[in-house]
C-alpha cells in the first residue's frame, strides 16, 4: 500500500489508509485498541528484534522526475513509521524498481549516494534511534563497478 496520496503538484501527503502508517501512529499514542495494541505488544516483547526495510516497489530514487521526490518522501514516511514502532534498523535499498543498464553504474552511484546522504541528514535532524542499513544486493542486480 502506497506511504503518500498525491496532491497537485510535487507535493504529497502521508496516506493515512496505509495500515503500516496506522500502527506506527498507534504505537505513537499508545493504543490499547485491537489489532494494534497486540501487535505492539509482540513488537516489543523483550528479545525480540524489529526492523523495517525500505520499499522498493515503485521506487525510483535514480529518477529525474516527479517519481524521485515521491520515493524520497515514501521513504521518509517508511522511516517516520519505524521511529514510531521502535524499530531496531530500517533497511535501505540501493536497487529500485528499474535499473539503468544504459546508464554508466558510476553515475548511478553518484545520484544514489546524493540520495542517501539526503536519509542521513533526515535520520539525524529526526533524531531517530533505529540502525540504518544498506541492503547489498548481488551482481548483477546491483553492480558493485564503478
Amino acid at each position: 500500500m502506497p506511504w503518500l496520496k498525491g496532491q497537485d503538484g510535487l507535493a504529497h501527503l502521508p496516506n493515512q489508509d496505509n495500515k503500516w502508517y496506522k500502527l506506527g501512529m498507534a504505537a505513537e499514542q499508545g493504543s490499547d485498541e485491537a489489532p494494534y495494541a497486540g501487535i505492539i505488544t509482540a513488537m516489543k516483547h523483550p528479545g525480540n528484534i524489529f526492523g523495517m526495510h525500505q520499499s522498493i516497489r515503485d521506487m525510483d530514487i535514480l529518477s529525474e522526475d516527479k517519481k524521485k521526490m515521491e520515493t524520497i518522501e515514501s521513504t521518509h514516511q517508511a522511516m517516520l513509521c519505524a521511529q514510531r514502532l521502535s524499530a531496531d534498523y530500517f533497511v535501505f535499498h540501493l536497487a529500485q524498481s528499474r535499473d539503468y543498464w544504459d546508464w554508466s553504474r558510476s553515475e548511478q552511484m553518484a545520484v544514489a549516494i546524493k540520495a542517501f546522504r539526503g536519509f542521513a541528514d533526515f535520520y539525524k535532524e529526526s533524531g531517530f534511534t533505529f540502525i540504518p542499513l544498506l541492503e547489498n544486493l548481488e551482481f548483477p542486480k546491483f553492480s558493485c563497478h564503478i
